[in-house]
Parts: C-alpha cells; sequence; structure tokens
C-alpha cells in the first residue's frame, strides 16, 4: 500500500488522489500498472454525488476500465451513439456527469468538452395552452379565494411571482393597471394593463381603508398554491393536467389571435423585444 505524502493514508498503488484529504499524487512515482477507472467511479459517486446510480450503470460499461487519460473523443462520441435510445435530455445529463468525472481525474483537454462530440438535440415541445372552456372549468373547481389570482394570470399574462408580490402601493385604480417593480430586468419592470371589470372584481378582495402600500392584494397567494390548486382543479375536472405558467401562454396565444403587435405583446409580458418572435407563441388559440 501507498501512503499519501500529505497526511500519511494508506492508499491503494493505482491512486491519484488521496481519498483521505482529496491531495493530488500527480507527483508521486508512476507504478508500472495504471487501472484507475473503477476506483476513480466509486469515489465520486460514493463522497461527491456528482453520478447517481443510473449514471454510474451507463458510463461505467463503457468507461469503467479505461484509465481516463486515454479516453478519445472518437469514446465518447461512440458512447453517445450506443446510447441512442436514451432521451436527448437525459444523453445531455449523462455528458454533464462524464464532464466532471474527467475533469476531476485531471484529464485535459477533456474529451467530453470537445466541440466535435455531437448531442442529438433536444427538441422543445409544443406548448398547448388550456382553452377557454378548460380554463372556465379549471376557475370553476378552484377554491373561490383562488378564483380572481388565477382569472389574473389569464387575462394579463402576469408571472405567478409577479402576482404574488403585487402589493397595493403597486395597484392604479385610475389607469386600471399594476405595476411590476421586482422584475430581475429593466424589461420585465413595467406597467401591466388589467381589463376595467377585472380591476372592479380585484378591488372587492379588500376593503379600501386596508388597502394600505405594503399590503399584498392576494395574501397567501404563491407559486406552490397556484400549481397545487390548478392540480386538483384540472383532476376534479377531467382535463389535461395544466400548470399556472400555461395561463401565460394562453394570454400570449390569444393576442396573437387578436392581431396585437410582438413588440406590443413583448412589453405587456416583460420579455426582450429581441428574444420575442412570433416563434415564441405560435400555437395561436382559436376558440
Amino acid at each position: 500500500m501507498a501512503a499519501c505524502s500529505s497526511c500519511g493514508a494508506s492508499l491503494p498503488p493505482t491512486a491519484r488522489f488521496c481519498s483521505s484529504c482529496g491531495a493530488s499524487l500527480a507527483d508521486e512515482a508512476p507504478s508500472e500498472e495504471r487501472k484507475v477507472a473503477t476506483v476513480l467511479f466509486a469515489d465520486l459517486v460514493g463522497s461527491t454525488e456528482l453520478a447517481g446510480e443510473q449514471d454510474a450503470e451507463r458510463l461505467l460499461p463503457a468507461f469503467g476500465e479505461h484509465d481516463p487519460a486515454t479516453i478519445t473523443v472518437a469514446d465518447v462520441q461512440e458512447w453517445v451513439g450506443a446510447n441512442a435510445d436514451l432521451k436527448p435530455a437525459s444523453l445531455s445529463r449523462y455528458m454533464a456527469t462524464l464532464r466532471l468525472i474527467l475533469d476531476f481525474a485531471g484529464v485535459e483537454p477533456n474529451p467530453a468538452r470537445d466541440v466535435r462530440v455531437k448531442l442529438p438535440r433536444i427538441e422543445t415541445a409544443i406548448v398547448e395552452p388550456p382553452s377557454a372552456e378548460q380554463v372556465a372549468a379549471i376557475i370553476e373547481h378552484v377554491p373561490a379565494r383562488w378564483r380572481r389570482s388565477l382569472r389574473v394570470l389569464e387575462q394579463t399574462g402576469m408571472r405567478v411571482g409577479e402576482l404574488a408580490q403585487l402589493e397595493w402601493r403597486d395597484v392604479d385604480v385610475a389607469e386600471s393597471r399594476f405595476r411590476i417593480r421586482h422584475g430581475k430586468t429593466a424589461t420585465a419592470r413595467r406597467w401591466v394593463g388589467v381589463p376595467a371589470w377585472l380591476m372592479v372584481e380585484v378591488q372587492e378582495t379588500c376593503p379600501p381603508d386596508d388597502r394600505t402600500g405594503e399590503r399584498r392584494v392576494f395574501q397567501g397567494f404563491s407559486a406552490d398554491v397556484a400549481k397545487n390548486v390548478m392540480a386538483r382543479a384540472c383532476k376534479a375536472a377531467g382535463i389535461p393536467h395544466f400548470h399556472p405558467h400555461d395561463l401565460r401562454h394562453r394570454y400570449a396565444s390569444v393576442k396573437i389571435a387578436e392581431g396585437v403587435p410582438v413588440t406590443t405583446l413583448a412589453a405587456q409580458l416583460g420579455h426582450s423585444k429581441k428574444s420575442m418572435t412570433l416563434d415564441t407563441y405560435s400555437h395561436v388559440l382559436v376558440d
């Protein structure tokens, strides 16, 4: 057994890093036989949790008996082709694990990071927002205290987090609009128009004397609340499962169908005009 020069811990002769203190053993005298891959993978899975059990099951058969320094770009690409049965997103995750493993092993350049390694393209699923009838069914099956919250999301295209943080000082009744102050970008910090009839309903939720500036308009509302109540409502209504963000997609789709210019829609949604095109919300609704 070899010993670590930093902490004195006993190590197998093929180790390149100390399992006790993590010190590099690169300067130690190399052994005649170098088979470190199996030990390296076991160490990573057990201590750093960079790869789960399933990752190891996919990676070990191909690379488990290799010295990491001998793995080539061709080896990595061959593994990608041999695992074509996996979904593109899963392949991408396994590749990320392999990159970290080879980084940890000190392989430079890292073949798993080489631009010549080609992964299948991850196709973005086409978003299918709820129809008017489905929204009505959701609202009907949601507890009364959350109905206006979801209706605001559907009628304004606001993000769930934006609505959850809305305070009464952000409500402009005269102009029938809400101010979004907590956006991460200047584009996201904006005024959002609200239908007049809906503004009346929002005001009914709180007496005028209680509308202090920092009081939340929709108290208790959060992303988790919205997700949970919508999931239960969809199940109760017997319709496909929809997420609160789908209400934002519905708003965009309806506005596109109405002929609203993309630049105007981008401003309402808090999107960058450069990043939003008609393709962003190509799922136009007709209902």
